[in-house]
């Protein structure tokens, strides 16, 4: 962040604290206000005008490195920070996004692991160390109904895990808390590799998982997978695409849209509406097969 910014920057993240979001959104709007800040002339973000924020929004457009997804997430979030400084008098007058339209979000088909790929990441999580016990129960988890998010799974306590009513509490964006029910297999490999962390150095942090130095983190979270992965030889799975295929089993099962709301911790049916519908096409597509017309020509 320039420096004629950062006093701007510093209230605001003092309003983000105060609407209690996680570190991880405070820094994602940090990191787009310094896109933005970096783009405009010397007066800075609270003076800058509609023409200039429209510049950058259009040179985002044009990066071929970035998604219509990421410019729509740009665009939400220096929306929200000029709507917040219009509110707190910050500008000389209305907020130079006021009038712009928010850009059309492509709405691509969400790709779904292959079954077989999920089938043999797991098989790689054989064996009777602790890492080996450690991811198992991890990627189990992950593979719940509901699957917890990579920081949710870095920052899970030993107290959130419930073997007795085989549930687990995670702690989701917003700090909101949801707890997701996990069947035998997933306990058993939660149970196992508990054993094995007894033995661990690290054995009293309160963090359920943990690593070589110390508690998981987020990026441990996606490094695991993708070490699993390759063992495996298979496409590497992000913890992302977890949510999606259990997300996608769910609606194809008949899971109603909102149960599936508070399970994953959406707080917008627009997220449920869109695993549903890919959903439905994976139906439709299936019929089709079934159906064979051209084969009947």
């Amino acid at each position: 962040m320039r420096d004629i910014d950062e006093e701007a920057w510093h209230a605001y993240e003092r309003d983000l604290r105060a609407r209690n979001l996680s570190g991880e959104t405070t820094e994602n709007y940090r990191r787009t206000l310094e896109r933005l800040s970096a783009a405009l002339p010397a007066a800075g973000l609270l003076a800058a005008s509609t023409r200039q924020v429209q510049g950058w929004l259009a040179a985002v457009q044009a990066d071929p490195g970035y998604s219509a997804a990421t410019l729509a997430t740009y665009f939400r979030r220096a929306r929200t920070f000029y709507a917040w400084a219009e509110r707190m008098e910050y500008l000389d007058g209305p907020s130079p996004m006021a009038r712009l339209k928010a850009p059309r979000e492509d709405s691509p088909e969400i790709p779904v692991p292959d079954v077989a790929d999920l089938i043999a990441m797991v098989g790689a999580c054989a064996g009777k160390d602790f890492r080996a016990r450690r991811d198992m129960a991890m990627i189990r988890l992950m593979l719940e109904t509901g699957t917890p998010r990579a920081s949710a799974v870095a920052t899970l306590r030993r107290d959130q895990v419930d073997l007795r009513r085989d549930q687990v509490t995670v702690t989701d964006k917003g700090r909101k808390e949801r707890t997701l029910p996990f069947g035998a297999k997933t306990a058993h490999a939660l149970t196992l590799y508990l054993r094995a962390r007894a033995a661990h150095p690290r054995a009293a942090s309160p963090r359920m998982f943990l690593g070589k130095r110390g508690d998981m983190t987020r990026d441990g979270v996606y490094q695991v997978l993708a070490a699993r992965c390759e063992l495996a030889g298979v496409p590497v799975i992000s913890p992302h695409d977890l949510r999606h295929f259990t997300a996608h089993a769910w609606a194809e099962a008949g899971g109603s849209e909102g149960d599936a709301m508070a399970l994953f911790g959406w707080s917008h049916p627009a997220m449920a509406h869109r695993y549903a519908k890919a959903a439905a096409a994976t139906r439709a597509q299936a019929h089709a097969r079934g159906a064979a017309l051209g084969d009947r020509l």
